[in-house]
């Protein structure tokens, strides 16, 4: 029998951590309906859309792009408030139940290191506990790739499960395989997104049932990232 991968195997191997978070969240799709509304992450959300609606002259032709659809409930609320969504993720069970939930929503099997869309195509990227399954060592390619895709001083809001820099394997995971996580200090990921763009803002909160503690950043990617 095969061994188990261990979390340095995960953070070497971008195919195989791909391919198994997809597994995973194949599995996960059917349950996500009936999880809670995250309220802290939901507000920073519509902060963040506000901040967008002032800078964007007509909402109509304001182009976001999700990192990580999960099930549509992100790119619904976009959607909602008049924006143009298109969201990528790994598995097609939250593709497809993004089409379901955000009929308008445009949608594509992709990884976030490896986008497959023009330069310039967005005006803000908007991603939600996904980042932080890419590697410490692939995640200036996701950064880098944001960059490109958005129009000069594009903005971007990235909420990750932050903590003490480490990669692990969560054991007791709800399916198998289980996910890879990179966690990292709010002083290491302020800098590892300060190297592609200039950060607006860095708020964390801690929800109760957490050892973790979530990361929020806002970045602008103005000329020199893309």
């Amino acid at each position: 029998m095969a061994e188990e991968p261990t979390a340095a195997d995960y953070r070497r191997n971008r195919q195989r951590r791909e391919h198994d978070l997809a597994i995973f969240y194949e599995q996960q799709a059917p349950d996500r309906a009936n999880f809670p509304t995250p309220t802290d992450r939901d507000r920073h959300r519509d902060i963040f859309l506000d901040r967008l609606e002032t800078v964007i002259d007509n909402v109509a032709f304001g182009a976001v792009l999700e990192l990580g659809t999960g099930t549509g409930r992100d790119a619904h609320a976009v959607a909602q408030r008049g924006f143009s969504v298109t969201g990528i993720d790994l598995a097609k069970a939250n593709l497809a139940a993004t089409r379901k939930l955000a009929p308008t929503t445009a949608v594509a099997q992709a990884s976030a290191v490896e986008l497959p869309f023009a330069d310039r195509s967005f005006d803000a990227v908007l991603s939600f506990s996904t980042l932080m399954h890419i590697s410490s060592d692939d995640v200036a390619l996701a950064l880098a790739e944001c960059g490109r895709v958005l129009k000069p001083n594009g903005l971007a809001a990235f909420g990750t499960w932050g903590g003490a820099d480490t990669d692990k394997i969560l054991a007791d995971d709800h399916y198998d395989p289980p996910r890879f996580f990179s966690l990292r200090t709010d002083k290491t990921w302020r800098s590892l997104v300060a190297a592609h763009a200039s950060v607006i803002e860095l708020t964390t909160w801690k929800p109760a049932s957490s050892v973790d503690h979530y990361q929020w950043i806002i970045a602008r990617f103005n000329e020199r990232s893309g």
